[in-house]
């Protein structure tokens, strides 16, 4: 009784009498037995995972499992639709009647589209959509008023529609096709684009609630200055395998910023006072041609700062030791935080293009006080010169 029919949804069946569908008492029992949580009373819930289902059903292990009912697409009252893993290619229309639907999780099905009835569910503050085969989104989507979370990885999307929420907190959309960078009433506290076709990153100075951001495995080739200096909340940054030249002198200012990775791009130069500026945990620089000076000056600044971690390459290792001065003599007494190895790049697949790996001696992942960095006199041979010792 506390769920209410869309008004014309008809399934083509005979009519019992009062004007129901001769299935539908089936059906909707069918679909309460596959998701007990249809029968709360308060807040009632369509949740059909199919993963949990076949563990509890080892007969049905390897069969696809079918899809459910439309019913669960044209029910009012309900606050939550969450179905995953099973052939569902298309939704009826008759979804943008759900109203007070506040969470959609679509994920791992077959979805070519997305109707624009979806736009019609202005109480949506969640879409999960992930593994499924969408190439657009509806531009009534984008115009969603109170949505906060919006995550499409894994699609196959070239553009996304501008995003109108000023409650939006997250956007994930890693692993599609995305050509032009997303555009934002106000952007999220967290923003992961990396696995995609990118040139260019969002501008404009509003990134005051950004924290995370993620945009590996793209075509970059600047960061944004006013982007950069809107980051005053950023903690973590990921720019690692683009095409970046240089980074924004605005970085060394960013007091909350804990995480930057920028291996595997062309950079020569970092910012300067990037370690004292920041409250940098890890930086990754490895697969860049940084300079000697450079080089110099971020290891030098590594004992005043809060750095745990700081990656570098055999090659990146060889120009710090190309010194004949009073640097080169004291690279025994390097930082403990100093990491040195090969970084490998993982190819075969177009899936695993952007994965990298890190060879290196156990002596160099956290090096203990006084052991020397490889390559260095007295310390152990780069894993380039001798690859078999390691492997």
């Amino acid at each position: 009784k506390s769920l209410a029919l869309r008004p014309g949804v008809v399934p083509p069946t005979a009519m019992v009498s009062g004007g129901l569908p001769g299935t539908f008492a089936a059906e909707l029992l069918a679909l309460a037995d596959e998701s007990p949580e249809l029968r709360k009373r308060s807040e009632p819930t369509v949740r059909l995972c199919n993963e949990d289902v076949r563990l509890t059903r080892p007969a049905e292990i390897g069969r696809p499992s079918p899809a459910p009912s439309e019913l669960a697409f044209c029910l009012e009252r309900i606050r939550e639709v969450r179905i995953s893993s099973c052939a569902i290619r298309a939704l009826p229309k008759e979804i943008g009647g759900m109203a007070g639907l506040r969470s959609l999780v679509l994920m791992s099905l077959e979805l070519r589209q997305l109707p624009v009835e979806v736009g019609q569910l202005v109480a949506l503050e969640q879409i999960f959509l992930n593994g499924n085969f969408l190439k657009t989104l509806p531009k009534s989507v984008g115009r969603l008023p109170i949505l906060q979370d919006l995550c499409i990885d894994a699609n196959q999307l070239e553009v996304l529609p501008p995003l109108a929420s000023t409650k939006l907190k997250m956007l994930t959309a890693p692993g599609n096709l995305l050509r032009r960078p997303p555009q934002f009433a106000s952007p999220p506290e967290r923003l992961e684009l990396h696995g995609n076709s990118l040139h260019e990153l969002p501008g404009g100075p509003d990134w005051n609630r950004l924290r995370s951001l993620k945009a590996m495995g793209n075509r970059l080739r600047s960061l944004p200055q006013d982007m950069a200096m809107g980051l005053q909340r950023i903690e973590y940054l990921n720019l690692a395998d683009n095409c970046l030249a240089c980074l924004p002198e605005q970085l060394s200012a960013l007091k909350s910023l804990e995480f930057l990775f920028v291996y595997n791009n062309r950079l020569t130069t970092l910012p300067h006072g990037l370690l004292l500026g920041t409250r940098l945990r890890r930086l990754l620089v490895e697969g860049n041609a940084l300079t000697h000076e450079t080089l110099i000056e971020v290891v030098g600044d590594a004992p005043g700062s809060d750095i745990q971690t700081l990656a570098i390459d055999d090659e990146q290792a060889a120009t710090l030791m190309a010194d004949d001065g009073t640097f080169a003599a004291s690279l025994g007494a390097l930082p403990p935080c100093v990491s040195v190895g090969s970084l490998l790049r993982v190819q075969g697949s177009k899936r695993s293009d952007g994965i990298y790996l890190k060879l290196a001696r156990a002596s160099q992942l956290r090096r203990s006080p006084g052991v020397p960095i490889a390559g260095a006199p007295g310390g152990p041979p780069l894993c380039a010169v001798a690859p078999a010792d390691v492997l």
